[in-house]
Formats: C-alpha cells, structure tokens, sequence
C-alpha cells in the first residue's frame, strides 16, 4: 500500500462505518435478519473508481465492518460475518465492473 493512499483509506472508513451505524437504525422495509440498506458501500465504490485497486476496496470494506459493527455492538455475531461477507462480495463484483467496463 502506498503511502498516499493511508490517509484516503481512512477518512473513506470513516464516513463509512458511520453510514453503516446510521443504517443500522433505519428499519428495512422487508423484515430478513441481517438485511441493509447498503449505502455505506460508496465509499468502497469510490475508492474503486478512484483508485482502480482492488486493495483499497478490500481495505476499506472490511475496516467498515468491524468498525461498524464494533459501534453497533454486533461484532462477531451473525449479521457482522452476513455485513463482512457482502462487503467484500460487493467490492469484488464492483471491481469486476469497473474492470470490464474499461476494457469496452
């Protein structure tokens, strides 16, 4: 990881941990354990577009998550591995289409 980047990855995992606690207190319209809004993934989508790492994504998805679950007091229960798990599912795909996307 560059140097540069250090700064950009935090304030991007800060905003975004935020988004997801604020998320936490929006109710969902359909009632599935574990379900989100999923807005606190621009920040993810961001540092992707960005940067074009896939690294950096990865960085900040899961700091987001621990972070997130950490101060919604569900670290380590089965919502925070369903969040963690499609964090990184989400960084992946959404680096995939950036991907191919540039290719075109």
């Amino acid at each position: 990881m560059v140097k540069n980047n250090i700064p950009r990855i935090a304030i991007l995992t800060a905003l975004s941990s935020a988004v997801y606690y604020l998320e936490t207190l929006v109710p969902f319209p359909i009632p599935l354990p574990g379900a989100r809004w999923g807005f606190s993934n621009f920040a993810i989508l961001y540092s992707l577009s960005y940067d074009q790492t896939l690294l950096n994504g990865l960085y900040i998805a899961i700091f987001k998550s621990i972070l997130g679950a950490l101060l919604a007091g569900k670290f380590l229960s089965p919502t925070f591995f369903m969040g963690l798990s499609g964090s990184i599912i989400a960084a992946i795909s959404m680096y995939l289409i950036i991907k191919t996307k540039n290719l075109v």
